[in-house]
Formats: structure tokens, C-alpha cells, sequence
């Protein structure tokens, strides 16, 4: 009987041996992407390589989607985050808080954008999740937002900032996902990105200081 392409939540491994499934097939699924595309990527090949049983994958990766956002979660982990004082928030100028922001994700973009057949298979997975009920992307946009919030030097959010992170997110990977499919020039990217976070970050500001 086929596989239903269906949202369902993914076991996590509970000790270390299953650790080490998962990272096995994370590392698998990541070196075949982008030695081939996400379409020649199968589950069956992928449990192969990474040597665990096909329904030991399918229960930490009930579907593609699953198996990519835990990539691009992976990814998110490695992102190089220096702290601020939360004095510093806001209170000098808001182009500085953006430039802070900016240096954070263009980071993140290049080092996908390097590797453009993950990056288009971590964004599909991406719109897929949320186009359904968004549970396999939950944690990365946790991570993603953390890593912002703690540029920022935002230690106890508000709503505010929540709502200003994730209006951040959809535009970088609405910026991402033009750059991948040819809708936006890479030497374009940078600057559609800061005129974002800038004026996103400047409504935070202004609805603060009302």
C-alpha cells in the first residue's frame, strides 16, 4: 500500500544509538540532494546509504518534507549568533539593529545559496509544511527566531517582537526562494532583505515608542 503524503508528527531518537540513525540519515539525505536534486532523491536509497531499516526513517521522517525541514533545522543550529547587551536594542539607531539582522541571515543565505539544490528542496519542504498544518517547521522557525532575538539582545520578547520575527522569516524566504527560482537576482538579494528588516524593524520601533 502506497504512503500517504500526509502531516504527522516525527519520533525523536531518545538515546544515543538513534541519534546516530538520525544524523546518518540527515548527513545522507543532505550529500544526495545536492550531489542530485530532490527529485532523484529517494527515501528507500536514502534509508540504504544511511543504513537503518526503511521504517525506522519513515519514523523520524514521515515525509520528504519532514526529512528536509530537519536539514534545515540542522542548518539554523550551526548559525554564528554574538549576544547584545539588551540596552542596546533599538536605543541607538534602528539601521544598526537591521545591519545586525542583515549580517545574521545573509549568512545563513550564502551558505545555502552555495548549495542551491538543498536550498530549493529545504524550501519546498518549507511551504509545503505550512501550507498544511506546519508542524515540521515549527522548530526551525524556534531556532531562526531565537538566533534573531539574541542579535537583537531581546531577552524577554513581546508580541511585538514575535510578530516582527516572523514577518522577517517570510521575507527571507520569500527572498530566497525568488533568488533560487530565477525571479531575483543574487547581486538583488541583499538589498530587497535590508529594505525589509529595516522597515519592519522600524515599525516595531514606532509602535513601541506610541
Amino acid at each position: 500500500m502506497p504512503r500517504l503524503n500526509v502531516e504527522r508528527a516525527a519520533a525523536r531518537p531518545t538515546n544515543a544509538s538513534g541519534r546516530q540513525r538520525y544524523q546518518n540519515i540527515v548527513r545522507v539525505a543532505r550529500t544526495l540532494t545536492i550531489d542530485h536534486g530532490e527529485d532523484a532523491v529517494q527515501m528507500q536509497e536514502v534509508a540504504k546509504q544511511a543504513g537503518v531499516a526503511l521504517n525506522t526513517l519513515y519514523r523520524y521522517f514521515p515525509s520528504k518534507s519532514h526529512l528536509y525541514t530537519a536539514i534545515l533545522e540542522d542548518e539554523l543550529m550551526t548559525l554564528d549568533v554574538r549576544a547584545q547587551s539588551p540596552q542596546e536594542v533599538f536605543s541607538l539607531n534602528d539601521d544598526d539593529a537591521a545591519e545586525r539582522v542583515l549580517d545574521l541571515i545573509t549568512g545563513a543565505s550564502n551558505s545555502l545559496l552555495s548549495r542551491p539544490n538543498l536550498a530549493k528542496a529545504m524550501m519546498n519542504a518549507t511551504m509545503a509544511s505550512q501550507a498544511s498544518s506546519g508542524i515540521a517547521v515549527a522548530q526551525s522557525d524556534k531556532l531562526l527566531e531565537t538566533a534573531v532575538l539574541k542579535v537583537l539582545g531581546i531577552v524577554e520578547p513581546v508580541a511585538e517582537d514575535h510578530r516582527m520575527i516572523y514577518a522577517i522569516m517570510l521575507s527571507w524566504t520569500a527572498a530566497l526562494s525568488a533568488v533560487l527560482n530565477d525571479r531575483l537576482r543574487r547581486s538583488e538579494f541583499e538589498e530587497v532583505l535590508r529594505l525589509s528588516i529595516t522597515q519592519l524593524i522600524k515599525v516595531r520601533s514606532n509602535r513601541a515608542e506610541s
